[in-house]
């Protein structure tokens, strides 16, 4: 009786205790390996149970929060994968617009150039014919193409030094620049009957060009 005893009270022991606890050691190995997918059986309503019951509930939390940054890494690796598309595309316009406005800048220099010399060939021949307000057209039309050559130039230039890869801006006076401005726009602060009045503008650190576009706008 005894020996039958001590063999039931082992059975028990053994599915009631030992059973439970080789499973969670089981499913604790599972998790240390990232197998967020194990689960350990539950019976009975004892504190094993309720262990093993915890234990289930944290391992479908950890897999959760698994597929959960799988998700966001892949997201993540996908937005990359297009940000660096677009800027190999952005790159790629840069350097078209680059190119397009170097042959677009040095074409237009040959109709200017004729433009100023036409101007100044009819200034001097039929200067002696011209009234006043065919003095002053003619005189409007003799600057602006030259402001526009120097306008083309500075392109030119800055579209070569872009190109080098020189970015390092150089000196300009502020001033200097104002006064191209202010001529290239006389017709427009006539006829609106502005004023433009500046002080002494300094020296800056920046390309021509910007400089006079900012004044521009």
């Amino acid at each position: 009786l005894s020996l039958v005893a001590a063999a039931i009270l082992g059975a028990i022991v053994t599915r009631t205790i030992a059973k439970p606890l080789v499973d969670l050691d089981a499913g604790t190995s599972a998790l240390a390996e990232g197998n967020f997918y194990h689960r350990v059986p539950v019976s009975g309503n004892d504190e094993l149970a309720h262990l093993a019951a915890a234990f289930n509930h944290t391992a479908a939390e950890l897999q959760r929060l698994s597929e959960e940054v799988r998700r966001e890494r892949t997201n993540a690796e996908s937005a990359n994968a297009a940000l660096k598309q677009h800027a190999q595309e952005l790159a790629r316009a840069n350097a078209d617009l680059q190119q397009f406005a170097y042959s677009a800048s040095h074409d237009l220099q040959e109709p200017l150039r004729i433009v100023a010399l036409y101007s100044q060939l009819l200034h001097r021949k039929y200067s002696e014919q011209m009234d006043a307000d065919a003095e002053e057209y003619l005189g409007h039309i003799l600057r602006g193409a030259r402001h526009l050559e120097a306008l083309i130039r500075d392109l030119l230039a800055y579209t070569k030094t872009s190109s080098a890869g020189d970015h390092l801006a150089s000196l300009t006076d502020a001033n200097a620049v104002l006064v191209r401005v202010l001529q290239i726009l006389e017709l427009q602060i006539r006829e609106h009957e502005c004023q433009v009045t500046a002080d002494a503008l300094p020296e800056v650190m920046a390309h021509g060009i910007h400089v006079q576009r900012v004044f521009h706008n």
